[in-house]
């Protein structure tokens, strides 16, 4: 996701890129060469040259480097899920109030052509039922399919219902890995 927003953010007028942070220094390296930015192994060494900063990280850093990064007034663009717990994200968002800042949760689905063409289709939804399919991929090692993909579902489910949820039904299970890799609502 990282190289995502690098390539987003480098077409952008307005948008002036001071660097890409990675620990790994072949990431690091590739993402200069393709796009020529500076490249660091540590956030730090941006704190008081950036105004803002998109984190993608795996999800067990999220709480951390966010933290970091609104702790020394940096705006904070971070990937879902937010935390993997939920005191932390209310904690990092209550940070971001009490600095005045932003925190925005990148909920990318929402900006899908397909979605916002729903939105203008659907008035009033009574019920409503996601399905995705696709291949297990190692690529998520800290997070199941919820906090993965079905969180945009929800995302976007809330957005078009526009009401509270009445009811859930939900049912999953752990088959591919020690996360819940397959679940249906």
């Amino acid at each position: 996701m990282g190289e995502y927003h690098v390539g987003v953010l480098s077409e952008m007028q307005d948008v002036d890129l001071a660097g890409v942070v990675d620990v790994d220094p072949q990431r690091r390296k590739a993402i200069q060469d393709n796009y020529g930015i500076p490249n660091y192994a540590d956030c730090k060494d941006l704190f008081g040259r950036v105004d803002a900063a998109v984190v993608a990280v795996p999800t067990t850093l999220h709480y951390p480097v966010a933290k970091e990064l609104l702790n020394n007034g940096i705006h904070v663009l971070l990937e879902k899920p937010c935390a993997n717990d939920l005191n932390h994200a209310r904690e990092l968002f209550q940070l971001a109030k009490d600095k005045s800042l932003t925190l925005h949760i990148g909920h990318v689905e929402r900006f899908n052509g397909a979605v916002q063409e729903l939105h203008k289709i659907v008035e009033s939804p009574i019920f409503v039922e996601c399905k995705r399919m696709g291949p297990f991929t190692e690529r998520i090692k800290d997070d199941g399919v919820v906090m993965d993909i079905m969180i945009h579902d929800i995302d976007i489910i809330l957005n078009l219902i526009k009401s509270k949820v009445i009811k859930t039904h939900v049912l999953g299970a752990s088959v591919f890995s020690e996360k819940d890799d397959l679940v249906n609502t």
